[in-house]
């Protein structure tokens, strides 16, 4: 392993702005999508919220996390 961060960005904790509240369903609505969307093999992600954040579908979301 390389040490901390390896897996991509930083947890929220560390960013500068503070993350918004996560609703249980959206959590396990990404759980669920992780299990059939083939581009989330092998990925670690956190969970966080935006407010203006851009709406992406979860493939393109999962596309997004560097390995």
């Amino acid at each position: 392993m390389k040490g901390p961060g390896f897996y991509g960005a930083p947890p929220a904790r560390a960013q500068a702005e503070p993350a918004g509240s996560i609703l249980r369903r959206q959590v396990a609505e990404v759980c669920v999508a992780s299990l059939v969307e083939s581009s989330s093999d092998n990925k670690v992600v956190e969970i966080v919220t935006k407010k203006d954040a851009v709406e992406k579908t979860f493939t393109e979301l999962f596309e997004g996390v560097e390995m």
